[in-house]
């Protein structure tokens, strides 16, 4: 491709090189290939179900050193709003819906209903005066809260008895419940934009002192942003870079994979990953509280296990024991390598994944995957796999779980030193979306996906856990549910 100095000026500006953006347009061109899942993952075959007795165990294992270690909990929440309010849109451009009359027809309901009203009171209007569309337009325009153009973080989630709170701040609660580690600290990480990170931050700091003396802890709270480096070029349809009126060319974010980056960047011994909408109200948390900590405790196990690997001599090393000992485990290395190949493998980034029954909510399964003559549990999304092909979707269709995004990681090897997270990625497995910018269509590339591809080559372990730990807010209709508020 020819560049003009525009376009190296461009490239320059957002920190991607010519041969990046080579690879990129080639991708276009190429795709990507299908996932061959081989079989879902199930209970008793790859997914991990603890008795009681074990979920004490790890538990127990995990609050024993937690105050040794450096805890991070990691909470993507850079994407605004407006997938929330979706249908809210549609009924705004005259396409109304069953979800659209619900949201107007229970907005009294919701934990932002005062401020609804009293944006119409400012107007001199009575909300019982309001259409569903007025109350739509207050909610959700400049006209009045502007909650279309706010990050999910910093919307209104839950409505107690004295009062109101974001998203944002149900994860401070969780935060001080399961990751205080040295020094009672409660080290919270948010993925942010540059367009809300002032807001954010003030907030951050209203709830860091309203909770650190309540729950007689320390928080340290930072922020990052989903670099430009990680953008990805679009193209129109013929694979032609797509270019603005300006004459520049238009890169987009590369999909929750680019967070990989910004993952990498935290000193911590263990990560706690969830999604900001993930979170229920207080007094329905304690299931998750106490999942994070098995899931943690089976972390801490497996981490030991791979120092004792990491130091052992190779002539020491017996390989069908250690074999026997990770498979009962729940880890699955190549079947054929010797003592040095298992010693070299078992040193990578360590994951555990959360695991709920599926219950037809959308989202990646675990399942055995092969490639390149051997199988490894992993995170498909159905997007991944050719569904023309009867044997793959069939597959698909016997999934039993879903990844809810409830994820326990160590970042770091026996000694301390941080890995290479992108040498533990998959570059096979991202995707090509088509969308539209004003009307045209484009392709946009993004890169494989956080929990999905850019962590394939991790040990991975997968583990059942309660339906309970699950409680997202893909609509806003969703903080309708009891989870979320009760009228």
């Amino acid at each position: 491709m020819n560049l003009s100095s525009q376009d190296k000026t461009q490239l320059a500006q957002l920190g991607i090189t010519e041969s990046q953006l080579e690879c990129q347009l080639d991708r276009f061109k190429t795709g990507f290939p299908a996932t061959q899942i081989h079989r879902a993952a199930t209970v008793g075959d790859g997914i991990i179900q603890f008795s009681e007795e074990n979920q004490d165990k790890y538990i127990s294992l995990f609050e024993e050193i937690a105050n040794e270690l450096l805890l991070v909990k990691f909470t993507p929440s850079s994407g605004a709003a407006s997938r929330m309010f979706k249908h809210l849109y549609a009924a705004l451009d005259g396409d109304e819906s069953d979800l659209s009359n619900q949201f107007a027809e229970n907005v009294t309901c919701f934990p932002f209903f005062n401020q609804i009203k009293e944006a119409a009171e400012k107007e001199g209007k009575s909300i019982d005066e309001l259409s569903s569309k007025e109350i739509i337009e207050f909610f959700l325009t400049p006209k009045a809260l502007d909650y279309g153009h706010t990050p999910k973080a910093l919307v209104p989630f839950h409505k107690y008895e004295d009062e109101i709170r974001t998203a944002l701040e149900e994860h401070f609660v969780e935060g001080a419940k399961y990751a205080s580690g040295s020094d009672e600290s409660v080290r919270l990480h948010f993925t942010i934009s540059p367009d809300h990170m002032k807001a954010a931050k003030k907030q951050a700091h209203d709830l860091a002192n309203k909770y650190e003396s309540l729950y007689n802890v320390q928080y340290e709270v930072s922020f990052s942003i989903q670099e430009e480096s990680t953008n990805t070029i679009a193209v129109d349809m013929n694979d032609q870079p797509f270019r603005l009126n300006d004459g520049r060319m238009l890169f987009r974010p590369a999909g929750h994979g680019a967070l990989l980056e910004n993952l990498k960047g935290l000193d911590s011994d263990i990560i706690f990953i969830k999604n900001i909408d993930n979170v229920c109200r207080e007094e329905l948390q304690s299931t998750t509280w106490k999942w994070k900590k098995v899931l943690a405790g089976k972390l801490i196990e497996i981490r030991e296990v791979m120092r004792e690997v990491f130091y052992a001599p190779v002539s020491d090393i017996q390989v069908d024991q250690t074999y026997n000992r990770l498979n009962d485990m729940g880890v699955y290395p190549p079947e054929d390598l010797d003592a040095a190949g298992l010693k070299s493998w078992f040193n990578r980034p360590i994951r555990v994944c959360g695991m709920v029954k599926n219950e037809g909510e959308p989202g990646g399964g675990p399942f055995w995957v092969e490639k390149n003559g051997h199988e490894s549990l992993q995170i498909v999304e159905k997007a991944q796999v050719n569904m023309s092909d009867s044997k793959q979707a069939e597959i698909l269709s016997h999934s039993t779980h879903f990844n809810p995004v409830d994820l326990v990681c160590c970042i770091k090897d026996p000694d301390g030193n941080f890995y290479e997270l992108t040498d533990y990625r998959d570059d096979e497995t991202g995707f090509i979306s088509e969308k539209s910018l004003d009307g045209k269509p484009i392709k946009a590339l993004e890169l494989p996906g956080l929990w999905n591809g850019a962590m394939a080559n991790w040990i991975t372990l997968f583990v059942e856990v309660p339906l309970e730990t699950f409680s997202p807010v893909k609509t806003v209709n969703d903080l309708l549910k009891p989870t979320h508020n009760i009228c």
